[in-house]
């Protein structure tokens, strides 16, 4: 159920890296005697590793309309990773996330438009002009952008999984961390 990670790529990895790793290795413990209710536990663990980074990588990369434009699939992920946030009490991210829906909702017609026409009229100035009213959602002093901060839950994740390995991984051969 919990993936196997060398000992050493635990110890050296950066916060981003080590949240990678949990979500993404393919190499788990095989372990009759794990219950469900374990295993539904290291099972959003795990989700939660994946969905953070997953997501968190194409806003950055992509941007958040460009997410709803060319990500729009990952939607039910997004929703999923604020639900997994909210258990880790991360509420910053998680209201951001809930702000950026609530944008996408009420400005969904223009994505559609954006997304599915053949050859949508005037898509760069409609790009921008979402992008603008996303950006002014949260109105700011110092002028910074609208955002949904993951990098701080983030470190927070890994700081967590460090005082807790147990229940996101174990070791290359498969024994728990001692406390």
């Amino acid at each position: 159920m919990r993936p196997k990670i060398k000992k050493e790529d635990f110890l050296n990895a950066d916060d981003e890296w080590l949240v990678q790793l949990i979500g993404q290795t393919t190499d788990v413990e095989i372990n009759p005697n794990i219950t469900n209710q374990k295993k539904d536990l290291y099972y959003k663990r795990i989700q939660l590793c994946n969905l953070i980074i997953q997501i968190e990588f194409t806003i950055e990369s992509y941007g958040q309309i460009n997410f709803f434009i060319d990500y729009s699939h990952e939607i039910p992920d997004l929703i999923e990773l604020k639900e997994l946030l909210y258990e880790f009490n991360e509420r910053e991210a998680v209201d951001a996330i809930d702000k950026t829906l609530l944008f996408y909702h009420n400005n969904k017609k223009e994505f559609d438009y954006l997304t599915n026409a053949i050859e949508p009229a005037n898509y760069d100035l409609r790009h921008k002009q979402l992008e603008e009213k996303y950006y002014d959602l949260e109105n700011t002093n110092n002028g910074v952008a609208f955002y949904i901060p993951l990098c701080e839950p983030i470190e927070n994740l890994a700081k967590y999984i460090r005082l807790n390995p147990n229940e996101f991984l174990v070791d290359e051969n498969g024994v728990e961390y001692n406390s």
